[in-house]
């Protein structure tokens, strides 16, 4: 086999990461290791780990990039609709949702908690704060403006992150065909089912009002 051409240029660090994704979108996070990814790239078997001490961590920094992409798209969602606290909560689910159709491997690992230190993970922890603390705005913004139930803020938050996740995780692992849903069209048809959520909320809004 020939010796791997050792990296010389650009971002290693964030080659790693790239080539990390791709490996465990091959193999899985479960089989994934430092000296796949570093034969992969063409660099040392040593090279990863002036970056990453462990697998774990390498997970972790991948989980980490995940999470900011997810922010940037949940913030931009919001961001449109700033008036309407029922408009922004779906904008939340289908920010989620975007991001786990199109990256799947990044919606997997942060889903995978036993493949990575979230305690380690400062800056990931903050970032769930964040959309958590986002999702409760937009909650007590419909609730003043008729569209929620009134119930507390924090478990509607909870129950609505529950849905997309549920929604996400059974396109992912396959579970809509059991429940007579196409795979095909899966993704499509969890957006559905979120403006179905939606539209519950809705209704228990208006009938507290």
């Amino acid at each position: 086999m020939p010796t791997p051409r050792l990296y010389h240029h650009g971002n290693l660090r964030q080659t790693l990461l790239n080539a990390a994704v791709q490996l465990a979108e091959e193999v899985g996070t479960e089989h994934l290791s430092l000296r796949e990814v570093a034969r992969r790239v063409g660099v040392a078997p040593s090279a990863p780990y002036r970056h990453f001490a462990s697998r774990k961590a390498l997970l972790t920094a991948v989980a980490e990039e995940a999470t900011e992409r997810l922010r940037i798209g949940m913030v931009t969602g919001v961001a449109a609709h700033r008036q309407q606290g029922l408009a922004q909560l779906q904008a939340l689910g289908e920010a989620y949702l975007d991001w786990a159709e199109h990256h799947p491997m990044h919606f997997r690992v942060v889903s995978a908690r036993d493949q990575i230190d979230y305690a380690a993970a400062v800056g990931m922890a903050q970032r769930h704060q964040e959309l958590r603390a986002m999702t409760v705005q937009a909650i007590t913004l419909a609730q003043q403006q008729g569209a929620a139930p009134p119930v507390d803020p924090q478990t509607l938050a909870v129950l609505a992150r529950a849905t997309v996740y549920g929604l996400a995780r059974m396109q992912t692992d396959g579970h809509f065909a059991q429940w007579g849903v196409d795979p095909a069209t899966g993704w499509q048809s969890a957006r559905d089912l979120l403006g179905v959520f939606m539209g519950l909320l809705a209704q228990s809004g208006e009938a507290g009002q």
